[in-house]
């Protein structure tokens, strides 16, 4: 079977540029080069010819060299045509720098990093050619006579067969801003008969001018820049024809048809007009960008808008966002100019110096305030940074490049904020650019990126758990050494005894540690009075030697068979010859009896294997309660408390004279003081005793004014389970369950026996707005303590939660419940004894205990973690505006960069569409309308890849879905696959997927 295959990757991702020079001259023709010639091509131009031959044929008094930058991804370019005259001074460099302005940047950073003598770069595209043999000459040779940085000049305009339609000359009223501003308001209308002469610009080498990141009119943007902002670093030569510019070439005719070359002019003659607004004003230009210029006066620093950059509708998030944001983003305040309909942004200046260089520590405490924050800075390049004197980055961009949390976005500049500060990459090295499917994402290609993002997202969790609120006291056990826990079982409880014997261990030694914790089992093996099973006395020593083995017990007696030993005991209790085991009414008493000899503790809490306990409170020490009443010396004994009205008040522990009788099921004994009574008070019938040893001890106390107290706290009790009710062992698991969790019906009350009727023992139905359902098995100690503070740290606590354990195998059931107790009323805990499978318990669980149809179900693994402290009150927010499915973004920490992008139109066309993503929601009115068969496949339950199962049809049926891309859940995903189980999981999805589309 062949496996799913991977989606598709995204046609624009976060990539590297994969430069690599194919052609390069040797080292010494490169130091003697002094002028570049830059020429960009997507290496299909079927111009090139003619431009490199014009670039051949120039004539000049120094040498130069030519860099021909192939902007193309996949197989390798071959380019024919090129002059043999070229080759000694020729390099030729592939790679997928994504646009014209990054293929130019590409150049200038070559030369700067590569050809360090070189003085000048002239830049061509490849459809143009120079107009003259002279041209490259004039302009080197205007730029050094005039000291300046750039020289402007003019050129021919061609036409698609290359014939000169017109001649665009560079006039120096290019210097005239408000020529400038004519120009380009009637290139914004088409109106122009020339552009402003943009491709005839010659550039000092180490000038560290780029073009602006657009995918239209860069070279224009460049250009005017200068000439209104840095017209003294500019030389123009209105004579000149530097080049022959060809119309309409293959790039612009792109852009005409995607309608940004109208909007790019349109931007750029706005810009214009508030750079020359901005020039008249006091102070000084700090810098500009694609949707504003800044200007510091007086201590203060504003950046002008230009008209249409920045969205009204967002200003009042920008105000309550940036007043959060300090020291890493200036507390910038918003306001509309009083003379056109644009925006400024103001704030107090603070030195601050270059960010060219950043440090790690500095990085890392940045990302952690974005998060913190729910921010994203995604305009990543060092100018955007400042760097205060106590070393925090300053993010100095303030505009629509701060957004709210995305984590594609935050991801990627994060990545790009790692490249370029800590990795010394370039600013257009790590860029959103069309992909290369040929080459890893960049995940995979970025050093030790992976591992520095986790980090940061680990880090900023692990600050949000810090700040829990206190839920419950820490639970302190108090060392009992005097006490021994002495558990009685015999044969015929050898099909519950595993289970009885963790849950009376575990309740008992939640507030308590005994001094041992023994089980003792009777060797007798029938018959028994009043049989409910015949047992298994071989498989109940094997039960308790593996308990022994795991902890939870420390040891296990088995009852001696031999009549003299017998003897001895019944000589030592009765002072009797006596030599059967059992009473005349088939009684048990030489087992218990010769268990007590052997406990080496004052005290024994001795109590039947078959006794439930449970705690209303798990913190209530019962034994010590019962030790503190034993302080009197007429006190032989203190029964263990039965089940009560929880919010009854403490009872004293109490006893009429000689009264009662020693609570057998579940008791403390004085065993110092009752060996003082010895012996007791017994008769034999016909070689048997007729008496139990408890109601001997009862004629004893009788006899001397002795007593056996009951009462106590309701906090603690025990319920005994009658025979009939045992046989039920899916019951009697429920009971148990229900009450170690102290939910406890009404008719229980004051009763020492199981009572009421199977459906008054229930678990609590849910009925909040959101409901959290979480399930999982075997889920280690730590990320069950995760899940719990994850709910525990959440601002908005109106939620109620579902959690089913699906049988672990675990010692300590409790420790799931002690880490939920603090929810009280509003959790529902399943601890199922047998594996009844996800998708059951996932039906179960919303079938059976959530009732209102417009409750949210928000579906967890146990070992999730919700991510934040408000993923409550956004999930609240999302649905009170009516959404009915809503998807949030996990956190994988074991594939850290894994980011997710839901389709919800047509999923089952889109392997799934990743709308079984953790976090997911719904209400459960949709999942009452999906058919229980498609959780199924050929009628059996689907037991993998359950979120495909459940997610694929409620997206299906939902009116109003959404995706929140925030990191709503930590998801550590721990399942292993391998070829075997991929194949598995592959058809199983097919199957899931090939259902019939829900309408």
């Amino acid at each position: 079977m062949t496996s799913i295959p991977p989606r598709p990757r995204n046609p624009i991702e976060l990539n590297q540029r994969y430069l690599r020079t194919i052609v390069a001259p040797s080292k010494n023709v490169v130091d003697e080069l002094q002028v570049i010639v830059g020429v960009t091509t997507h290496g299909d131009n079927l111009n090139l010819d003619r431009c490199l031959s014009s670039i051949a044929s120039q004539k000049t008094d120094f040498n130069f060299g030519v860099v021909l930058m192939v902007d193309r991804i996949g197989e390798e370019v071959s380019l024919g045509g090129i002059p043999s005259s070229m080759n000694e001074s020729l390099w030729i460099l592939q790679g997928n720098c994504g646009s014209s302005a990054g293929a130019r940047n590409t150049i200038l950073e070559f030369v700067e990093k590569e050809v360090t003598n070189a003085e000048w770069v002239a830049r061509m595209d490849g459809d143009d050619r120079f107009a003259t043999a002279t041209s490259l000459d004039v302009a080197v040779k205007a730029a050094e006579t005039t000291n300046v940085n750039y020289v402007i000049s003019g050129n021919n305009v061609l036409d698609n067969k290359g014939k000169i339609k017109r001649v665009n000359y560079a006039s120096d009223n290019l210097k005239n801003p408000q020529w400038v501003l004519d120009r380009l308001e009637s290139m914004a209308n088409y109106t122009a008969q020339n552009e402003i002469p943009s491709c005839n610009l010659l550039v000092a080498a180490k000038s560290g001018i780029r073009y602006p990141n657009m995918s239209s009119a860069e070279d224009h943007w460049l250009v005017v820049d200068l000439l209104i902002n840095k017209p003294e670093q500019v030389t123009i030569i209105p004579e000149l024809l530097f080049t022959d510019y060809t119309e309409n070439g293959e790039v612009s005719q792109i852009e005409r048809t995607r309608g940004r070359h109208h909007s790019s002019r349109v931007d750029l003659a706005n810009a214009a007009r508030k750079w020359v607004e901005v020039n008249r004003k006091k102070g000084t230009v700090l810098g500009l960008g694609q949707e504003g210029i800044v200007r510091l006066y007086s201590g203060q620093v504003t950046k002008y808008f230009y008209p249409n950059k920045i969205d009204p509708k967002k200003i009042g998030w920008f105000s309550k966002t940036l007043s959060e944001c300090g020291p890493h983003i200036p507390n910038a305040i918003f306001k509309k100019s009083r003379t056109d309909d644009t925006y400024t942004a103001n704030y107090t200046w603070e030195a601050t110096s270059d960010s060219s260089e950043m440090d790690i520590d500095e990085i890392r405490k940045f990302l952690l305030f974005c998060l913190k924050r729910n921010v994203i800075c995604s305009n990543i390049k060092r100018t955007n940074f400042r760097t205060l004197g106590t070393g925090e980055l300053v993010y100095i961009d303030i505009g629509k490049e701060i957004i709210p949390m995305d984590v594609s976005y935050f991801r990627d500049s994060a990545a790009r904020l790692y490249a370029i500060g800590v990795l010394g990459w370039s600013d257009w090295e790590l860029l959103r650019r069309p992909t290369d499917q040929a080459k890893p994402r960049i995940w995979d290609n970025l050093p030790g990126f992976s591992e520095f993002y986790g980090s940061i997202i680990e880090e900023h969790l692990q600050g949000v758990m810090s700040t829990l609120p206190s839920k419950s006291e820490v639970k302190v056990k108090t060392e009992r050494n005097d006490v021994t826990l002495l558990i009685k079982a015999c044969a015929m409880d050898s099909s519950y005894a595993e289970e009885q014997i963790i849950h009376i261990v575990d309740q008992l030694t939640l507030a308590t540690e005994f001094k041992e914790r023994i089980l003792v089992i009777d060797s007798f093996e029938g018959p028994f009075i009043r049989e409910h099973d015949k047992g298994n006395l071989a498989e109940l020593i094997e039960i308790a030697k593996n308990l022994m083995y795991r902890g939870v017990l420390d040891s296990f007696l088995i009852v001696p068979k031999t009549r003299s030993e017998i003897k001895i005991t019944y000589t030592q209790w009765f002072a009797l010859s006596c030599s059967e085991t059992h009473t005349v009414r088939g009684v048990p008493v030489f087992s218990q009896l010769w268990a007590f000899d052997q406990v080496q503790s004052r005290y024994v809490l001795q109590c039947d294997i078959d006794v439930l306990v449970g705690k209303y409170d798990s913190k209530h020490d019962a034994v010590g309660d019962m030790i503190t009443a034993c302080q009197e010396e007429n006190i032989l004994s203190v029964g263990f408390n039965i089940a009560h009205d929880p919010d009854t008040e403490f009872k004293p522990y109490r006893a009429p004279k000689g009264e009662f009788v020693p609570e057998v099921r579940c008791g403390l004994l004085d065993l110092k003081r009752i060996r003082r009574c010895l012996p007791l008070p017994n008769k034999t019938r016909n070689g048997k005793l007729t008496t139990t040893w408890y109601r001997s001890l009862q004629q004893y106390q009788h006899e001397y004014g002795l007593c056996s107290l009951r009462g106590g706290a309701p906090s603690s009790f025990y319920i005994h389970p009658t025979n009939e009710r045992k046989t039920d062992k899916g019951f009697l698991h429920k009971v148990r369950d229900l009450v170690s969790q102290g939910l406890v019906p009404a008719s229980q009350w004051d009763c020492w026996d199981l009572n009421g009727i199977d459906s008054e023992w229930k678990y609590p139905p849910r009925n909040e707005d959101i409901i959290l359902f979480a399930r999982g098995k075997d889920t280690s100690t730590n990320r069950l303590k995760r899940f719990a503070e994850s709910l525990a740290v959440q601002d908005d606590q109106d939620f109620g939660v579902i959690v089913i354990d699906d049988a672990s195998d675990t010692m300590k059931p409790s420790d799931l419940y002690s880490k939920l107790e603090w929810l009280g009323e509003r959790l529902t805990l399943i601890r199922n004894n047998a594996n009844r499978g996800g998708m059951v318990n996932h039906v179960d669980a919303i079938s059976q205990y959530c009732f209102r149809k417009t409750s949210l179900i928000t579906v967890l693994d146990l070992d999730d973690a919700l991510f934040g402290r408000n993923v409550i009150s956004k999930l609240k927010k999302l649905r009170e505006r009516g959404h009915d499915v809503i998807l949030g973004a996990p956190f994988r920490p074991d594939s850290p960069t894994a980011v997710y992008h839901p389709f919800f139109d047509k999923p089952r066309e889109k392997w799934g569409g990743d709308v079984w993503i953790h976090l997911r929601s719904f209400t459960k009115e949709i999942f009452d309308k999906v058919p229980i068969e498609y959780y199924k496949i050929e009628e059996s339950w689907i037991d993998k890849c359950t979120d495909y199962a459940t997610m694929v049809p409620i997206v299906e049926l939902a009116k109003n879905p959404v995706y929140l891309p925030e990191y709503m859940c930590w998801h550590n995903r721990t399942t292993k696959m391998n070829p075997e189980s991929r194949m598995e999981h592959d058809w199983t999805i097919k199957k899931i997927l090939a259902k019939p589309r829900m309408k």
